[in-house]
């Protein structure tokens, strides 16, 4: 399976700054941190899913309501 990450300016930087310190391609370490979350036990994974999914809610929530903090 393919797939397409969309990270921050940030996040991108730190990938590519652990990246060339371990000497792998930042693909290469997207790939292995995905497989060693799913390698968690299940109740472990379920844990950082579902804190993974309460802060993309809180982001949209924050994005939804604009550059001023109200509703739309």
């Amino acid at each position: 399976m393919a797939i397409t990450l969309h990270l921050t300016p940030e996040q991108e930087a730190k990938l590519r700054s652990v990246a060339t310190q371990l000497k792998v391609s930042p693909e290469a370490l997207a790939e292995a941190a995905v497989r060693d979350l799913l390698a968690l036990p299940d109740d472990s994974f379920l844990k950082v899913a579902q804190a993974i999914v309460e802060e993309n809610r809180q982001l949209y929530r924050r994005l939804s309501a604009g550059p001023e903090g109200g509703a739309s």
